[in-house]
């Protein structure tokens, strides 16, 4: 295949087939190219050194099984999208991310990446957003991507970040740092948030929250903490989330949440998710019927409606038994059971064949007396006819 000598051609999509090769000398004379599409492919390498991609603006090279990019578009050096994800890239020190001066949009989610910080990523000074979910990254340093907008570092095996996680990225506008295994929030983690909308936590270790975890966010609109096993819920820490819209709190050990206090604390929230909690139901029709005054909206992510529930927010023991389930029977009180069936069965078995030959001696004996009885009568009659004879 040579697509070659084709000036005026501006986006080419070769996604959904099976290229494993790309040649060196393919695309050239692709002058006016802004947009290539190759995802979704099996290819293990691509070479475009040889070509003249200057104009060369998005790359999706996503789905495929490329392990390194090496130098393979070096001559692209006008690249603002790059879209590796879905590959199986482990090592980013092989990669020429140093040609990408002008990169603004890097995804590398779903690859095997371990180490992220390497001289050729970081010298990436004017990228905006990066996705880096689902890889096995346990640290990041983003101190060097001051032009940042969004992080998304979800799915991976994060540990624990503090103040220095976040350092000289004031433009961060959200954050997402759900699914990994951070157990605390130290006081000033996110103490350098000037626009920080989003911020997602979910799916953590988180236990409490300090004060001062929270110290930064008072530009905040979202915040996510669910599914977590924050217990002690102090609506006092969120002070200074002067803007906070939408608190996600579902799936954790609250055992209350005072809405008056919260709604006072957050002057702005309009939307409170707190399904999935040990919170008695009569707790949440009173925070539902306060919430009407304080033009909140009390829900829950997920709707359940199949068993204790106040608008589909599940209430009551979190740990209970759906009632559409099958109960577990307990294998002695199978056998229990079982054995007292068997005892019944014999029972009910005797007392048939007791029956049964009572009867039959009763018939029998009976049929016996009668015998006896006919004979006797008909001894008898013989008896008297005996007389008679000899008289005549």
């Amino acid at each position: 295949m040579a697509l070659v000598d084709l000036p005026v051609l501006a986006r080419m999509n070769l996604s959904l087939n099976n290229i494993e090769y790309i040649a060196p000398n393919n695309f050239y004379g692709l002058d006016n190219l802004y947009s290539l599409d190759i995802s979704h492919n099996n290819l293990s390498k691509i070479n475009l050194f040889n070509t003249t991609l200057t104009n060369l603006k998005a790359v999706y090279l996503q789905n495929n099984n490329l392990k390194k990019l090496s130098n393979s578009l070096s001559n692209a050096k006008n690249i603002i999208y790059l879209d590796l994800s879905f590959n199986n890239i482990s090592d980013l020190s092989d990669t020429d991310f140093e040609s990408f001066s002008n990169l603004r949009v890097l995804h590398l989610a779903y690859n095997n990446i371990k180490l992220f910080n390497v001289p050729q990523i970081n010298a990436l000074s004017n990228i905006t957003v990066i996705n880096l979910s689902h890889n096995n990254i346990s640290n990041v340093n983003l101190k060097y991507f001051k032009e940042l907008r969004s992080i998304d570092l979800s799915n991976n095996k994060i540990l624990y970040i503090n103040n220095t996680f976040f350092k000289n990225v004031d433009n961060l506008m959200s954050i997402d740092l759900s699914n990994n295994n951070i157990i605390n929030l130290p006081p000033g983690t996110f103490n350098n948030m000037k626009i920080l909308k989003s911020l997602n936590l979910s799916t953590n270790h988180l236990n409490k929250l300090r004060y001062g975890s929270l110290q930064g966010l008072h530009k905040t609109e979202v915040l996510d903490l669910s599914r977590n096993n924050i217990f002690d819920f102090d609506v006092n820490v969120f002070h200074e989330c002067n803007d906070l819209i939408k608190l996600i709190i579902d799936y954790n050990e609250i055992t209350s949440v005072d809405v008056d206090s919260l709604t006072h604390t957050l002057s702005n929230l309009r939307v409170l998710s707190l399904g999935g909690n040990p919170l008695q139901c009569k707790e949440i029709v009173r925070n539902m019927k306060l919430s009407v005054t304080r033009l909140l909206q009390v829900t829950s992510i997920d709707k359940v409606y199949h068993e204790d529930n106040v608008y589909g927010i599940k209430c009551g023991d979190v740990k209970f038994e759906t009632t559409t389930a099958i109960p577990k029977i307990d294998d002695r009180m199978q056998n229990s059971s079982l054995s007292k069936i068997v005892l019944i069965w014999c029972a009910v078995l005797s007392i048939l064949i007791i029956a049964m030959c009572a009867t039959i001696f009763i018939y029998r004996n009976r049929k016996y007396n009668m015998s006896r009885l006919h004979l006797r009568h008909s001894i008898e009659i013989n008896g008297s006819e005996c007389p008679n004879d000899l008289l005549s």
